[in-house]
């Protein structure tokens, strides 16, 4: 949170639902992370642009497990995998590990291209929701062809390490 907070490129940080080690950093708004239509509701009430995201079967994030929703501030779509080139995914598949260890072990093998296809795919497609709301001009097709280049070519990881360089 410091760290995004530093941005020239943002005015307000909001943390919804936040805790009270954000509150130097950032605006805690009373909205559970779970209540999707609350947070877009917010971010519509407060013309910023974003992207919630959802799977139906009740992730967080674009599982790939089934449907998913993507909610901006001008419309609300539910995906199937497959209209984005993408195939389904099993639970097991993007099983997260069972210490902040293991989980890291796996993020460093998305970044180092070495994931299972699942893991990799669950990412791109994620990371190309939220190129999307950086540069709305763009189709989500195209959004998933950048979020591939950045993964494939290293810059993810590139851009990952020069942050941590700046900023730890």
């Amino acid at each position: 949170v410091r760290a995004l907070k530093k941005s020239p490129r943002i005015d307000a940080l909001y943390a919804l639902p936040g805790n009270g080690g954000m509150a130097a950093d950032a605006v805690c708004v009373p909205v559970k992370a779970s209540d999707i239509e609350g947070v877009a509701a917010f971010g519509r009430e407060h013309g910023i642009d974003f992207a919630v995201v959802n799977s139906l079967d009740g992730y967080d994030e674009i599982s790939l497990t089934s449907e998913f929703k993507v909610m901006t501030r001008t419309a609300e779509h539910i995906y199937r995998p497959q209209e984005l080139g993408f195939g389904m995914a099993r639970s097991e598949e993007l099983y997260g590990g069972q210490s902040k260890e293991e989980a890291a072990r796996i993020f460093d093998n998305v970044l180092n291209n070495c994931a299972t296809p699942a893991q990799t795919q669950c990412v791109l497609l994620n990371a190309a929701f939220a190129i999307q709301v950086m540069e709305p001009q763009l189709d989500i097709e195209t959004c998933i062809g950048k979020a591939r280049e950045s993964l494939e070519s290293g810059k993810a990881l590139a851009t990952l390490k020069k942050f941590i360089e700046l900023n730890c």
